[in-house]
Formats: structure tokens, C-alpha cells, sequence
């Protein structure tokens, strides 16, 4: 889940502003601005969760999760239409929906992995949860530059191009709740105590276990 999550929010990291320049032909110095309609919109969501569920979000993080992703589908749909038919202002109103997903996700984000993490092993979860993170960082930004050069030569034009990334980053978002839905933190944890188990007693000698069998027996 994390990894499909942050791939797809990726893909669009080096193309939104010169998607801004080629399709909705706007100078430099506006489309460097973009990055300020996205922190508007972290900002927000993030403030408006904690003043408005408190700590009650760390019980809902399945739902802020959900909603963060019907969001950002929603922006990406809004982006891919403002490139078939170069739109200004759903441009502008797509930039401040992904600002807000993306805050609704970190917040989301953070509350699942205080969920998942087993406070026994939170060091090696964190370290492998970030690396799954780089890893899918990389991949995506990667990806939306390979598709971009692609799609260009097969659409024959660049709006074309980003529409059909947006498109397909919404849709990949959506798909993404197929994922959430099964993460129960009850069920990781008995999965992973019977894992621990099973480990534990595969690399203790034979005599040992033996003896600790013979020990509950009695």
C-alpha cells in the first residue's frame, strides 16, 4: 500500500510545472508558483484534522486515508481534463486539491505507521518503511518522465501526453483503496507474533525446545 500510494503521487513531482508552461502556456515565473497552491493546500488539511478531530484521528486514519485518495483522484481527473482542453482555472483548482490531499495523507500516513509499528521492533519498521518509501519515490518520478517522452511521440502532442498521466495517476490512486481496506492493525499483530514464534523456535536447538515443551507440559 505505501509503496503504490507514494508511487503514484510521484509521477507528477517533475511535470507539473512544465506541464503549466507547454499546455497552459503560462511564464516561468508563474508556474514556479505552484508549489505555493500545493503547500496552501497541506497546510490546510493538515490544520483543519487536528482542529477538527483532534485525537480522534488516530482512530480514523483508515477513513483520512480514504478521503486523501478520493481527493487526489479527484485533482488528477481535474488536471488530466485542464490538459485535453487547457483550462486555467482547473488547473489552479486542481493544485489546491492535491495540496489538500497530500496533507490529508501525511497525517494519514502518520497515524497508520504509529498503528502498525510493534513497539518491539519500531526501529526496524520505520527503517524499512522508509525505505520502501525512497524506493517507490524514485520509481515514480522516474516513470513520469519515461511516460511523458513516450506518450508525447504516440499522442503527437504534449497536452495529450500529460493528460493521460494525470488520468492514469487518478485512477491509480482509486486503486489504491483496494489496499487500504484489508490493513487491520488486530491482524498484523497476531500475524506478526505467530511469524516471531514460528522464527524463535526454527533457530532454537532441538534439546531446547525439547526441554521448554517438557517444561509447559508439566
Amino acid at each position: 500500500f505505501l509503496m503504490a500510494t507514494i508511487f503514484f503521487l510521484a509521477i507528477q513531482t517533475f511535470l507539473l510545472t512544465p506541464f503549466g508552461g507547454e499546455v497552459l502556456e503560462l511564464p516561468l515565473a508563474t508556474t514556479s508558483q505552484f508549489g505555493i497552491y500545493l503547500t496552501y493546500g497541506i497546510l490546510a488539511a493538515m490544520l483543519g484534522v487536528h482542529l477538527f478531530l483532534g485525537d480522534r484521528a488516530r482512530r480514523g486514519y483508515k477513513a483520512i486515508m480514504g478521503v486523501s485518495l478520493s481527493v487526489g483522484a479527484l485533482a488528477f481527473v481535474m488536471l488530466s481534463l485542464a490538459s485535453f482542453t487547457p483550462n486555467l482555472a482547473w488547473g489552479l483548482f486542481a493544485l489546491c486539491f492535491l495540496g489538500l490531499s497530500r496533507g490529508l495523507y501525511n497525517v494519514g500516513l502518520s497515524h497508520l505507521t504509529m498503528a502498525m509499528a510493534h513497539p518491539l521492533f519500531s526501529g526496524i519498521f520505520m527503517g524499512l518503511w522508509n525505505l520502501m518509501s525512497g524506493l517507490a519515490l524514485a520509481a515514480g518520478e522516474m516513470t513520469g518522465g519515461a511516460l511523458k517522452d513516450w506518450l508525447t511521440e504516440l499522442t503527437g502532442s504534449a497536452a495529450g501526453a500529460y493528460g493521460w498521466i494525470f488520468l492514469l495517476e487518478g485512477l491509480g490512486l482509486l486503486s489504491c483503496l483496494l489496499l487500504l481496506l484489508p490493513l487491520k492493525q488486530d491482524t498484523y499483530r497476531e500475524h506478526l507474533a505467530r511469524l516471531l514464534k514460528e522464527t524463535i523456535y526454527k533457530e532454537r536447538p532441538a534439546w531446547d525446545v525439547k526441554a521448554g515443551e517438557t517444561f509447559h507440559d508439566s
